[in-house]
């Protein structure tokens, strides 16, 4: 499910626009439904990035959403955050666990760092697929006050990708910062202390890859 949650999205998207002419569209809460085992791991992690692209192409193809709000910011079921040792707790039983960060909490925070605050970009990425609707490498782009160009991008194949950048037709061989979120075992749940960041950072020129199994932001240092 977490692979073709891109497909299912879009279709559903676009079912919409043509039965309701484009209407604007409030998404009360979108996730990537499972349970507690599958929710917080680095695959459904995956989904759920997808899940957000198909929203986010769906916008810049002209469709009116005017908000989406991902469930859930907190809860033992799909939240960012919950806390450790308590299914459902209440304020009391609260202070005797331990609050955790999960995978989407990682991912959240550099979807926002990304594009709060910018001019997304028209500009598509064109890769692999999966299958006809679901691509296995999805990246969008965004310029920010500072004239810095940053990238999201997504790899959801076992083995490295270059994410190939060109800007005005041409191929870009400057200096770039890439923040990865991945794991060893992507299946694993997984858990961070709620200040901890868990990405990779690393430092580069020319060339981009992207690691297996990886959500990565990049900013593009002198484009």
């Amino acid at each position: 499910m977490a692979f073709s949650s891109y497909g299912k999205v879009q279709t559903a998207l676009q079912n919409y626009r043509q039965i309701f002419n484009n209407r604007p569209l409030l998404l009360s809460e979108w996730g990537l439904n499972g349970n507690r085992n599958l929710a917080f791991n680095q695959m459904a992690t995956l989904g759920t990035s997808d899940v957000w692209f198909a929203i986010l192409d769906a916008f810049a193809d002209g469709m009116q959403i005017e908000m989406a709000t991902i469930h859930v910011f907190y809860g033992a079921h799909m939240g960012l955050y919950t806390w450790e040792g308590s299914e459902n707790p209440n304020p009391v039983e609260a202070q005797k666990t331990t609050l955790r960060k999960h995978p989407d909490a990682v991912w959240f925070d550099m979807a926002t760092s990304t594009f709060r605050n910018t001019e997304l970009l028209l500009a598509k990425s064109d890769g692999p697929m999966l299958d006809e609707n679901n691509p296995g490498v999805i990246a969008r782009a965004a310029i920010n006050a500072k004239d810095e160009i940053q990238i999201l991008a997504v790899n959801k194949y076992p083995t490295p990708c270059e994410l190939k950048v060109a800007i005005d037709e041409q191929a870009y061989t400057g200096t770039w910062t890439r923040s990865t979120l991945t794991t060893p075992d992507p299946f694993t749940r997984t858990q961070y202390q709620p200040d901890e960041a868990p990405l990779v950072r690393k430092n580069g020129a020319g060339r981009i890859f992207l690691p297996p199994y990886s959500v990565n932001r990049v900013v593009l240092n002198n484009h």
